[in-house]
């Protein structure tokens, strides 16, 4: 089971995708364009996902599966449901974390869990070129790929990003951690700027389980 000092790392890679609007255009190349067009065409996005972590040496050490529900901006609901049950769940200004096994909710405020995180870049809170080297990998298979890299070492919690998409939109995301560790996200059966009701934002803290505001902390 994934303890909430843990999570930090999906919460960076979920905050980066919720969080999106760059702080200006980026063009240069297909794929750039493609990186482009994500953040600023797509207010809403609907996948299933996969997910599966990898050590320094690319082994397996996690995998996991669910549906994940974004709203521009800072909003997302994230439904693990295999091999165990979790939902993060964003408001814009707090994330909730349920954990149905510990009977655990643990609430925090958006702004911590996003500073020096991927989601501070991509949210447009700091100028993506200016703070990043932004690489166009090419097509890769169908995809095709962008490398983000931070140009200060240490300045953020990532050490880099890659994201492939294909002719609709996003379809893979890397994610390389402080810890050398790899967090693979497939996503499947995309559905784009569908409308969602309020309630898929709203996180109500069931009857009977522990609640941890962090937020008072």
């Amino acid at each position: 089971m994934i303890d909430f000092p843990s999570l930090r790392q999906y919460l960076v890679l979920i905050a980066a995708m919720a969080a999106w609007g760059l702080s200006h255009a980026v063009h240069a190349s297909p794929a750039l364009e493609r990186l482009d067009e994500f953040f600023s065409n797509e207010q809403t996005y609907f996948a299933e996902f996969y997910q599966v972590v990898l050590d320094e040496g690319l082994h397996v050490i996690e995998e996991s599966a669910g549906l994940m529900w974004f709203a521009r901006p800072n909003r997302f609901r994230w439904e693990y449901r295999e091999p165990f049950v979790q939902t993060i769940v964003s408001d814009g200004k707090a994330i909730w974390i349920y954990d149905s096994e510990l009977q655990q909710t643990t609430v925090n405020n958006f702004e911590e869990v996003v500073d020096r995180s991927a989601a501070q870049i991509l949210a447009g809170l700091s100028d993506l070129e200016e703070q990043n080297i932004l690489e166009d990998l090419g097509i890769q298979g169908k995809l095709a790929w962008v490398l983000i890299t931070p140009k200060e070492e240490g300045a953020s919690q990532f050490l880099s990003m890659r994201m492939g998409f294909d002719e609709n939109s996003l379809k893979i995301v890397e994610f390389i951690d402080l810890l050398d560790n790899t967090t693979r996200l497939q996503l499947i059966d995309v559905i784009l700027n569908s409308k969602f009701d309020d309630n898929t934002f709203q996180f109500k803290v069931p009857k009977g389980v522990d609640l941890i505001d962090a937020r008072e902390q």
